[in-house]
């Protein structure tokens, strides 16, 4: 069953939101990209290229500075901006959305004044968008995307019926979403794997090797079920693209930003340093004192996010908090 035309404003012209913005409108939807920030914007309407992802022609796609031009009377709003300004932006755009207008969230990370997940804000920010709200997530890199290779991703949303409807609105013969009721698992993954992908990158950067690349990894997968489903997600989802795909691909190549930057703080350069430098948004520098506040206030045993902790804001040595993993107490897997 296909999908009718409909329109779409996309919150966000970073990488993942023009990828995702172009294979909608390459699908004969109505769609409109907004830019936050001015002076790219007026770049990528003079070239015809989004500086974020080059090499990917933005011709026939309607770009715009103005969220309320972007957002009112869409039938779908896609919220592709960095998580830490998701509770802002739909706060702003509240008064403009259509009354059945549908959501869709593909920000990964958690609010860190709150620890809040995107799903969270939604139903405090706008509880009668909650139960029509999508959450995308999976091992996706946007320039892959728009070279149209091929992809596949989890769609999570309440409502079955709805989820269906997103899912033939994306699906093309490259890019296929798997779809579930897991909200929370699909967030949670999407928003833990930055952070063990950071603390593999250090691993790879201060050479442990590829047994140690693979035990970070597989003791990250660990540590994002626990926490998941202290929080009722379901395990069965850390099985799949949300969980392990994600967090094989994010972990493990240096198209990812939050790997590279792991990469040269294990390298010997400072996390602090890093950010300023950074001309896009690394989630899991964030997401780190996100998760690891979070899991003490539930409980939850997170040594390796703990360790990153130390790492990124308190000056720990990366290969001192390697070598306190390796001697806490021998355990049962």
């Amino acid at each position: 069953m296909t999908v009718g035309k409909k329109t779409i404003g996309v919150i966000g012209a970073g990488a993942w939101g023009t990828a995702l913005a172009r294979l909608l409108a390459a699908k004969g939807h109505d769609v409109s990209l907004w830019f936050y920030d001015k002076p790219v914007l007026a770049k990528a309407r003079r070239s015809g290229v989004n500086p974020f992802l080059p090499g990917h022609s933005l011709k026939g796609l309607p770009l715009t500075g103005d969220l309320r031009t972007a957002v009112k009377d869409k039938a779908i709003v896609v919220l592709a901006n960095p998580a830490q300004a998701n509770r802002a932006i739909l706060q702003t755009i509240k008064p403009w959305l259509a009354p059945r207008a549908k959501l869709l969230i593909v920000s990964k990370g958690i609010e860190l004044k709150t620890f809040a997940l995107m799903s969270d804000i939604v139903k405090e920010v706008a509880p009668s968008y909650f139960s029509a709200a999508c959450y995308l997530s999976g091992p996706s890199f946007a320039s892959e995307l728009a070279d149209r290779k091929i992809t596949i991703v989890s769609l999570a949303c309440r409502n079955l019926k709805i989820a269906r409807e997103l899912q033939r609105l994306l699906a093309t013969d490259y890019f296929r979403p798997y779809i579930t009721r897991d909200i929370i698992g699909v967030q949670i993954g999407g928003a833990v794997k930055n952070v063990i992908a950071v603390a593999s990158g250090i691993v790879s950067g201060l050479e442990e090797g590829e047994n140690a690349k693979a035990a970070l990894i597989t003791r990250g997968l660990a540590e994002i079920c626990r926490l998941g489903m202290r929080l009722g997600a379901k395990r069965e989802t850390f099985m799949g693209s949300a969980g392990l795909g994600d967090l094989l691909l994010t972990a493990s190549s240096e198209h990812s930003r939050n790997y590279s930057f792991g990469l040269a703080i294990g390298r010997g350069q400072k996390p602090s340093t890093l950010i300023k430098r950074s001309r896009e948004v690394v989630e899991g520098y964030w997401t780190t004192k996100a998760v690891w506040q979070k899991g003490k206030s539930l409980g939850v045993d997170m040594a390796i996010t703990g360790e990153l902790y130390q790492i990124l804001f308190a000056n720990k040595n990366p290969r001192r908090a390697i070598e306190h993993l390796m001697a806490r107490d021998l355990k049962t897997e």
